[in-house]
Formats: C-alpha cells, sequence, structure tokens
C-alpha cells in the first residue's frame, strides 16, 4: 500500500450499473493499478452494490466502507479518513474517467511541481461537447474570480492535507450544493496552489439544469448563496450580483412573455440562491 499515490473516493446510493461503469473505467486506466486505490463509502441499507464490488476486487485495489450515514460530504470526508494515497479525487458514482485520465493527472501534477490542486475538465469525447460548462482551452491558475467558472467536483485532483469537504455543504445536507466550490475556495484562503489544466478530462452523463425539478434549482440555488455568505468578498460580492441580475432578467423575460413554466423555475432559483446568503 505504500505505493498508493492517488485515492479514489467514490460516495454511491442507489447506482449499481453506474457504479459498474466507473469501476469498469478504472480497470482500464492506463496506468499501473498499484498507484491509486479505490474507496468506496457505501450507503445502501442493502447488498445491491455486493456483487459488482465482487466483480473487481481482483482487478482493482477496492476498500468497501459501509456508512450508516447519508450525504455526500460527510461521506466523502469518511473515505478520506480511510485513504492511502499523497492525492485524492472524488468522482460521482456514475461518472467515468477515460482510459488516460489517471496517466494526465500524474504527468500534470508532475509538470506543474505538484500543486495542491489540479483542476480538469468534464468533457464528452464522443458527443465532443462539454457537460456541465464550458471551460477555457488553455491551462491557468484558479483563482477567487475565476473558479466558479472552472469547478466540478468530478475533475478536482488534490493533495492531502488538513483541508476535507465543509459538511454543511453538499447532498443531504443543510446547504445542499457547491461543496465542490467551498472545497476550491478552503484552499485559495489557505493559499493553496490550485490549477486548472483542460488536459485532464473525464467524463459524466448529459447533465442540464433545464432537466431539474423547481424543488432541486431552489435547493442548488441555497448551496450557491450560502457558499457566498461564506468566504464574502470583493470577488464573491461580484459574483453573487452577476447571477441575481441574470436570473432576475431571465425572470423578467419569461413573465413578459408568460411562460409560467419557465418563469417559475427562474424564481425558485433567484429565491434559493437569496434564501442561501440570508441564511447562512
Amino acid at each position: 500500500m505504500s505505493e498508493v499515490k492517488l485515492s479514489l473516493i467514490v460516495a454511491t446510493i442507489g447506482r449499481n450499473k453506474e457504479l459498474n461503469l466507473l469501476l469498469n473505467s478504472l480497470v482500464e486506466q492506463t496506468v499501473a493499478k498499484s498507484l491509486f486505490e479505490v474507496i468506496i463509502v457505501d450507503q445502501n441499507n442493502s447488498d445491491l452494490i455486493i456483487p459488482t464490488l465482487a466483480t473487481y476486487n481482483s482487478l482493482l485495489n477496492i476498500t468497501h466502507v459501509k456508512s450508516n450515514q447519508i450525504g455526500l460530504s460527510v461521506n466523502r470526508n469518511l473515505g478520506i479518513q480511510q485513504s492511502k494515497g499523497d492525492y485524492l479525487c472524488v468522482p460521482d458514482d456514475d461518472c467515468t474517467y477515460y482510459p488516460n485520465t489517471l496517466e494526465e493527472v500524474f504527468r500534470q501534477l508532475s509538470l506543474n511541481h505538484h500543486p495542491d490542486m489540479i483542476i480538469g475538465k468534464v468533457y464528452d469525447r464522443e458527443r465532443k461537447v462539454y457537460v456541465f460548462k464550458k471551460t477555457p482551452k488553455y491551462s491557468t491558475k484558479v483563482n477567487h474570480y475565476n473558479f466558479y467558472n472552472l469547478v466540478s467536483s468530478i475533475s478536482i485532483f488534490f493533495k492531502k492535507n488538513e483541508i476535507c469537504f465543509d459538511e454543511n455543504f453538499g447532498i443531504g445536507a443543510e446547504y445542499p450544493s457547491n461543496e465542490d466550490g467551498v472545497l476550491i475556495l478552503s484552499f485559495l484562503k489557505n493559499n493553496k496552489s490550485v490549477l486548472y489544466s483542460p488536459t485532464i478530462e473525464c467524463n459524466h452523463p448529459p447533465y442540464s439544469s433545464a432537466n431539474m425539478s423547481n424543488q432541486k434549482l431552489y435547493a442548488y440555488g441555497i448551496g450557491f448563496g450560502a457558499l457566498c455568505k461564506k468566504f464574502l468578498s470583493i470577488s464573491i460580492l461580484i459574483l453573487f450580483f452577476k447571477v441575481i441580475v441574470f436570473q432576475s432578467l431571465m425572470l423578467l423575460r419569461y413573465t413578459i412573455v408568460l411562460d409560467r413554466k419557465n418563469m417559475m423555475r427562474r424564481w425558485q432559483s433567484l429565491k434559493g440562491r437569496c434564501v442561501g446568503i440570508l441564511k447562512y
């Protein structure tokens, strides 16, 4: 185990087929299997994933941790406590890595003198589209002004240190989103080096806020508002007001054209952000 360089921590619940795809993508990595371990933090109250883990136990260095707590950040932290790698990452249980993803991670860490955190992009090579947001085509240093355009937890690789996930943020917590943004800002606040590299790529099923329920839009908004309050500064205030102005203009647009469905969606997004910044 002393050879382990990277710990992949997967908090999972209710997904078996997707977890199988993730583990299969890890088997196909071009780096030696001795360079990484996989820690599965299992929140299921059944043996849902046991057959899948049995399939991959002989192919990957897997540690199965059973958790009686529900929540993304608390279970990622539980996995971090079990980890043995110098670096950590937290892939979703429904994302996948390309065969050269980890090879490129190790290469970029070496080229950039082992930064405290490096962020890749989420990109569908088959469809040739960015999955969450379109990120730059060039490497850049991450700061308080550009972090929100780069953040995605599944493409974050960070040095193991005293900073963990804030358990008040993320699915299942009081502020149900933006746990990844909070992690990045915590690194920046502690003067850690954070870089973005577009050559590190991973994939995720197609995702769009247009498919979110009003309840989820509201919940995600709360997380964003709380993040802004937690790290309140000039740069964060600028980000907050940009988002509020955009959501307000979109709300006005749909109100004018009497599009009730999208009007309610924008209202829930706007309300959630305001509630989050007031509540935190």
